[in-house]
């Protein structure tokens, strides 16, 4: 007596992509840098799941799990697997974040996309060891008599200083009389002690200054030496700096005027 097998086919379902069930908004372009990224099959099943729980409920980024992951993907193995692959993503600009479990999505910066898994590689160029470095030639300037000639050194400090010293005298000797001289060249010497000497620009605006504040009857020597005093940069005319009008030449403070005695009536 023989025995047959009775072969019973078991036809898979079939699944068609519908609209109207949900659908995915997501741009031309990144769908093709999705098909050009050259990584490993589960890394790019990654990126589309993320995708599929981010752009699929209109949102750009959110907190989504490994777990979330592999329910999606239909996914058996390990999660810490899915974890790797969400940091790789990360690191090659493909998925904003920092990693599976916190807020994360598609990064839509495309340029930003390196597409192949593996780093690019730097090339040093190394120098060749069997030849030898050459050094500029240096050409040594000589005289007309063939002599070695030696280089012009410039004093930098010599020509300060000569600014401050003649400079100033210059300055001085031309300085307007209501300026008193002693105490200008103190303040002079004093703004050079602190380390703020004056330039040739600032003391012709100093000198102006001083003058419009003698216009102003502002006592120019209390106001130059307050300022050494207090060790100060600048100077700073206050109301107790200014000096009562001339009184002229009588010493009773009445000029042009005959003071007599005026009679009293007595009743």
């Amino acid at each position: 007596m023989s025995q047959t097998a009775e072969i019973i086919n078991f036809q898979r379902p079939i699944v068609k992509a519908n609209v109207e069930e949900g659908y995915v908004q997501i741009a031309n372009t990144m769908v093709e840098h999705l098909a050009q990224l050259d990584m490993s099959g589960r890394m790019i099943r990654v990126a589309i799941a993320i995708i599929r729980k981010t752009y699929g409920y209109n949102k750009k980024k959110d907190r989504i799990t490994a777990s979330q992951l592999a329910e999606v993907m239909k996914y058996e193995g390990a999660h810490t697997h899915l974890s790797s692959d969400v940091k790789k993503l990360i690191k090659h600009g493909v998925i904003l974040g920092e990693r599976t479990g916190s807020y994360i999505g598609p990064n839509p910066i495309l340029s930003d996309w390196k597409t192949s898994k593996k780093e690019p590689k730097t090339v040093t160029l190394q120098p060749d060891r069997n030849q030898s470095p050459t050094k500029p030639k240096t050409v040594t300037p000589l005289t007309e008599n063939g002599q070695k000639k030696e280089p012009k050194t410039v004093n930098t400090k010599d020509k300060k200083d000569n600014f401050t010293k003649d400079n100033i005298k210059k300055t001085v000797e031309a300085l307007p009389e209501v300026i008193p001289k002693q105490t200008f060249l103190e303040f002079v010497k004093h703004r050079k002690e602190i380390k703020k000497p004056f330039t040739e620009t600032q003391l012709s605006k100093f000198i102006k200054k001083l003058e419009r504040l003698h216009a102003e009857d502002y006592d120019l020597t209390s106001i130059l030496d307050e300022a050494i005093e207090n060790g100060w940069q600048g100077i700073f005319p206050k109301p107790h700096h200014k000096v009562l009008p001339s009184q002229g030449a009588n010493s009773s403070g009445y000029s042009g005027f005959d003071v007599r005695e005026v009679p009293v009536n007595e009743h």
